[in-house]
């Protein structure tokens, strides 16, 4: 499918908002969980059990969240406004719904593993710090004993040079460099947000985006995290970050293979400050994929162990709610 920039009646983002949230209602489990699957061999779909599906929705839904320390009123705005209380309230029992989730999977030891709390593989440097950081908000101060027993917990991954690593947390040979800083993008976000200490890990970032990381093939979900991570942290270095990854952003924009990258790259260029010209043309281009059939709802993140429609779902309403685009053009 080559998307189209043509927005039919059914990309409004009202009516966006209101079958991405139907979509995550009806996948979110009686626990609290977020179903992750697998792609297997053949294409097809097959249940695989981590709460990693779950930190990013928890996350990703925290702007239509009045709750929540990173609520953005003006997302919330693009909800249907007769619908809008329970827009907000639905939202709202979702995330509570994964936060107890996420707290039952915490292992004794203070981490999380990536297939579970039953797994016999280590914890899982990426998982821990991405369920860390929902514990924080929105009802936890970043200087509770909670948190900052979660930084000790996070600094048993940091080797000696600084740098976090989780080795065999999820039965790979030898993980990918893009997995690798993913898992150290999102342990900076979380030190920055519980007020730990940065400046080390925050260089090794920069200068491994800056020497190819960044430009690697599937490096998308990379480019996110990091966006992400210094959005959230209010790291002094973003413009830094924002001239090595916007042009790749922009490049990306031309040539996503599905609603959800399509919504990774909106994300980032907003998350970086790209003009609004560049983010509204990548906001039809994810709307073009959105309205393509429901089977392309399912689309790998980061790697075949992840997948989701309600992931989609959910990356897909916080970057057009998010995304600074026109009415006109967004009805």
């Amino acid at each position: 499918m080559t998307p189209s920039t043509e927005v039919t009646s059914q990309s409004s983002t009202p009516h966006l908002l209101r079958q991405g949230l139907r979509i995550i209602a009806d996948e979110q489990l009686s626990n609290g969980e977020i179903p992750n699957y697998q792609c297997m061999p053949d294409e097809s779909w097959q249940y695989c059990f981590s709460p990693l599906i779950s930190t990013y929705m928890y996350d990703e839904l925290s702007c239509f969240d009045p709750l929540s320390g990173r609520f953005e009123p003006y997302a919330v705005e693009r909800s249907e406004k007769v619908r809008r209380f329970l827009f907000l309230r639905s939202v709202a029992r979702i995330r509570q719904k994964i936060r107890r989730f996420l707290a039952w999977q915490e292992s004794s030891t203070g981490c999380w593993r990536f297939f579970g709390q039953g797994s016999g593989l280590p914890p899982d440097l990426d998982l821990t710090a991405c369920a860390a950081t929902v514990l924080i908000d929105p009802n936890n101060s970043p200087l509770s004993p909670a948190t900052e027993r979660r930084i000790l917990d996070l600094e048993r991954f940091r080797t000696p040079d600084g740098i976090f690593r989780s080795v065999g947390s999820r039965d790979e040979g030898h993980p990918s460099p893009v997995l690798f800083w993913i898992a150290n993008c999102n342990a900076l976000r979380y030190l920055a947000l519980a007020g730990g200490e940065t400046e080390v890990l925050e260089s090794a970032i920069l200068d491994a985006l800056t020497s190819g990381v960044a430009a690697m093939d599937g490096a998308l979900p990379l480019h996110y995290a990091a966006a992400r991570a210094w959005r959230h942290g209010m790291l002094a270095s973003r413009s830094t970050l924002a001239s090595c990854l916007l042009p790749l952003a922009l490049e990306q924009s031309h040539s996503s293979k599905g609603p959800l990258s399509a919504a990774l790259t909106v994300l980032v260029l907003t998350d970086l400050g790209a003009p609004e010209p560049e983010i509204d043309s990548a906001v039809l281009k994810l709307l073009a994929w959105w309205d393509s059939p429901l089977n392309r709802k399912f689309e790998t993140f980061c790697t075949s162990l992840c997948g989701s429609p309600a992931l989609t779902a959910a990356f897909t309403m916080a970057a057009v709610a998010r995304g600074r685009t026109s009415s006109a053009v967004l009805p």
